[in-house]
């Protein structure tokens, strides 16, 4: 994965991993911008229900979380 290209944002270096994604410095190729990319794991289903989240959720806003 490093190095490669996930729309925008080419992977620099992994930065974390959990049980249901990863998470990468990237770089976005338009502005030059450092940013963290979570990337979900395919294996891994997701809802709301499944993590234990409360609904609604609180989402977290901010230019460098993709």
């Amino acid at each position: 994965m490093i190095g490669e290209t996930y729309n925008n944002y080419k992977i620099l270096e992994p930065l974390g991993e959990g049980g249901m994604a990863r998470v990468y410095i990237a770089e976005d190729t338009r502005d030059g911008a450092r940013v963290a990319l979570k990337i979900s794991r395919e294996s891994v289903p997701f809802s709301r229900e499944s993590a234990g989240w409360p609904a609604p959720l609180g989402w977290v806003s901010s230019s460098s979380i993709i």
